[in-house]
Protein backbone atom coordinates (compact mmCIF):
# COMPACT_ATOMS: atom_id res chain seq x y z
CA UNK A 1 0.00 0.00 0.00
CA UNK A 2 3.20 1.94 0.50
CA UNK A 3 4.05 3.52 -3.37
CA UNK A 4 4.55 6.81 -4.74
CA UNK A 5 1.24 6.80 -6.23
CA UNK A 6 -2.09 7.85 -5.59
CA UNK A 7 -4.40 5.42 -6.97
CA UNK A 8 -8.05 4.67 -6.71
CA UNK A 9 -7.66 2.26 -4.68
CA UNK A 10 -5.28 4.33 -2.23
CA UNK A 11 -8.42 6.54 -2.80
CA UNK A 12 -10.51 4.15 -1.36
CA UNK A 13 -8.62 2.81 1.73
CA UNK A 14 -7.56 6.15 3.02
CA UNK A 15 -11.21 6.98 2.76
CA UNK A 16 -12.19 3.93 4.80
CA UNK A 17 -9.05 4.83 7.59
CA UNK A 18 -9.75 7.88 7.83
CA UNK A 19 -13.79 6.54 8.54
CA UNK A 20 -12.19 4.18 11.26
CA UNK A 21 -10.65 7.05 12.70
CA UNK A 22 -13.49 9.42 13.35
CA UNK A 23 -15.54 6.28 14.53
CA UNK A 24 -12.48 5.44 16.96
CA UNK A 25 -12.76 8.92 18.16
CA UNK A 26 -16.50 8.55 18.84
CA UNK A 27 -15.90 5.05 20.79
CA UNK A 28 -15.25 7.28 24.19
CA UNK A 29 -16.01 7.72 27.80
CA UNK A 30 -15.58 11.33 29.02
CA UNK A 31 -13.64 12.06 32.28
CA UNK A 32 -13.23 15.50 34.26
CA UNK A 33 -10.41 17.64 33.76
CA UNK A 34 -9.81 21.11 35.67
CA UNK A 35 -10.20 22.70 32.22
CA UNK A 36 -12.66 21.01 30.43
CA UNK A 37 -13.02 17.60 29.32
CA UNK A 38 -10.76 14.65 28.73
CA UNK A 39 -11.92 11.42 27.34
CA UNK A 40 -10.22 7.83 27.04
CA UNK A 41 -10.77 6.70 23.00
CA UNK A 42 -10.09 4.44 20.87
CA UNK A 43 -8.82 7.07 18.04
CA UNK A 44 -5.06 6.58 18.62
CA UNK A 45 -5.69 3.45 17.63
CA UNK A 46 -6.98 3.38 14.31
CA UNK A 47 -4.81 6.60 13.59
CA UNK A 48 -1.75 4.22 14.06
CA UNK A 49 -3.71 1.59 12.68
CA UNK A 50 -3.76 3.57 9.26
CA UNK A 51 0.38 4.11 9.60
CA UNK A 52 0.66 0.33 9.74
CA UNK A 53 -1.93 -0.34 6.31
CA UNK A 54 -1.14 3.08 4.44
CA UNK A 55 2.26 3.79 5.29
CA UNK A 56 3.18 7.51 6.30
CA UNK A 57 2.45 10.30 3.99
CA UNK A 58 -1.48 8.12 3.04
CA UNK A 59 -1.91 7.19 6.67
CA UNK A 60 -1.22 10.31 7.82
CA UNK A 61 -4.24 11.49 5.68
CA UNK A 62 -6.05 9.51 6.63
CA UNK A 63 -5.42 9.83 10.57
CA UNK A 64 -5.85 13.81 9.91
CA UNK A 65 -8.96 13.33 7.98
CA UNK A 66 -10.25 11.34 10.10
CA UNK A 67 -9.73 13.53 13.61
CA UNK A 68 -10.48 16.42 11.92
CA UNK A 69 -13.92 15.53 10.66
CA UNK A 70 -14.33 14.42 14.28
CA UNK A 71 -13.51 17.78 15.68
CA UNK A 72 -16.75 19.14 13.43
CA UNK A 73 -19.03 16.80 15.37
CA UNK A 74 -17.63 17.92 18.74
CA UNK A 75 -16.68 20.63 20.82
CA UNK A 76 -13.09 20.76 19.62
CA UNK A 77 -13.91 22.30 16.48
CA UNK A 78 -11.23 25.48 17.31
CA UNK A 79 -8.36 23.01 17.28
CA UNK A 80 -8.90 20.83 13.97
CA UNK A 81 -6.43 22.46 12.37
CA UNK A 82 -3.96 21.43 15.57
CA UNK A 83 -5.65 18.20 15.74
CA UNK A 84 -5.00 17.08 11.86
CA UNK A 85 -1.25 18.02 12.05
CA UNK A 86 -0.68 16.06 15.04
CA UNK A 87 -2.80 12.76 14.28
CA UNK A 88 -0.95 13.26 10.80
CA UNK A 89 2.34 13.19 12.89
CA UNK A 90 1.73 10.24 14.71
CA UNK A 91 0.33 8.08 12.20
CA UNK A 92 3.63 9.94 9.95
CA UNK A 93 5.92 8.57 12.41
CA UNK A 94 4.09 4.97 12.91
CA UNK A 95 4.06 4.51 9.33
CA UNK A 96 7.69 5.83 8.72
CA UNK A 97 9.27 3.60 10.56
CA UNK A 98 7.23 0.93 10.03
CA UNK A 99 7.61 0.88 6.49
CA UNK A 100 11.14 1.86 6.63
CA UNK A 101 14.28 -0.78 5.00
CA UNK A 102 11.56 -2.31 2.82
CA UNK A 103 9.76 -3.94 6.15
CA UNK A 104 6.43 -3.52 4.72
CA UNK A 105 5.00 -2.86 8.51
CA UNK A 106 5.32 -6.97 8.71
CA UNK A 107 7.99 -6.69 11.50
CA UNK A 108 6.90 -7.21 15.35
CA UNK A 109 9.60 -5.52 17.30
CA UNK A 110 9.63 -2.25 14.14
CA UNK A 111 5.85 -2.19 14.83
CA UNK A 112 6.13 -2.08 18.25
CA UNK A 113 8.41 0.42 18.20
CA UNK A 114 6.77 2.57 15.81
CA UNK A 115 3.50 2.78 17.44
CA UNK A 116 5.30 3.50 20.71
CA UNK A 117 7.50 6.37 18.53
CA UNK A 118 3.98 7.72 17.38
CA UNK A 119 1.63 7.53 20.53
CA UNK A 120 4.66 9.06 22.55
CA UNK A 121 4.90 11.86 19.95
CA UNK A 122 1.00 12.42 19.96
CA UNK A 123 1.03 12.73 23.44
CA UNK A 124 3.98 15.62 24.04
CA UNK A 125 1.92 17.26 21.27
CA UNK A 126 -1.31 17.20 22.61
CA UNK A 127 -0.11 18.20 26.53
CA UNK A 128 2.08 21.03 25.30
CA UNK A 129 -0.84 22.06 23.24
CA UNK A 130 -2.83 22.06 26.38
CA UNK A 131 -0.43 23.57 28.14
CA UNK A 132 0.00 26.54 25.41
CA UNK A 133 -3.82 26.60 25.11
CA UNK A 134 -4.53 27.09 28.96
CA UNK A 135 -1.72 29.31 29.79
CA UNK A 136 -1.20 31.60 26.83
CA UNK A 137 -4.59 31.74 24.79
CA UNK A 138 -6.70 31.68 28.52
CA UNK A 139 -4.32 33.02 30.60
CA UNK A 140 -4.51 30.76 33.59
CA UNK A 141 -2.37 31.20 36.42
CA UNK A 142 0.38 28.46 35.34
CA UNK A 143 -0.09 26.13 38.87
CA UNK A 144 -4.10 25.49 37.20
CA UNK A 145 -2.23 24.61 33.69
CA UNK A 146 -0.51 22.20 35.45
CA UNK A 147 -2.72 20.57 37.77
CA UNK A 148 -5.11 20.57 34.35
CA UNK A 149 -2.25 18.62 32.62
CA UNK A 150 -1.74 16.25 35.26
CA UNK A 151 -5.51 15.15 35.12
CA UNK A 152 -5.27 14.70 31.23
CA UNK A 153 -1.90 13.12 31.05
CA UNK A 154 -3.01 9.88 32.67
CA UNK A 155 -5.96 9.59 31.17
CA UNK A 156 -4.21 10.59 27.40
CA UNK A 157 -1.19 7.40 28.44
CA UNK A 158 -3.66 5.49 29.43
CA UNK A 159 -5.06 6.09 25.24
CA UNK A 160 -1.82 5.91 23.94
CA UNK A 161 -0.85 2.22 25.77
CA UNK A 162 -4.82 1.73 24.62
CA UNK A 163 -3.79 2.77 21.17
CA UNK A 164 -0.09 0.50 20.97
CA UNK A 165 -1.59 -2.57 22.25
CA UNK A 166 -4.35 -2.37 20.04
CA UNK A 167 -2.87 -1.08 16.48
CA UNK A 168 -0.13 -3.70 16.39
CA UNK A 169 -2.16 -7.09 16.30
CA UNK A 170 -5.03 -5.27 14.52
CA UNK A 171 -2.70 -4.58 11.69
CA UNK A 172 -1.10 -7.85 11.59
CA UNK A 173 -4.31 -8.71 11.52
CA UNK A 174 -6.05 -6.70 8.46
CA UNK A 175 -2.42 -7.27 7.03
CA UNK A 176 -3.52 -10.72 6.33
CA UNK A 177 -7.21 -10.34 5.58
CA UNK A 178 -6.04 -7.49 2.85
CA UNK A 179 -3.25 -8.62 0.41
Amino acid sequence: MHTGKFTARDLAMTGLFAALVFAGCHIQIPAPALIGITRFHLGGTMVLLAGFMLGPVKGGLAAGLGCAVFGLTSPYIALIPFTFIWRFAQAFVCGKIAWAANAGAKNLPRNIVAAVCGAVLYLLLYLSQEFVRGYFLYGHAIETVLIDISTKAPISGVNAVIAVAGSVPLAAALRKVLR
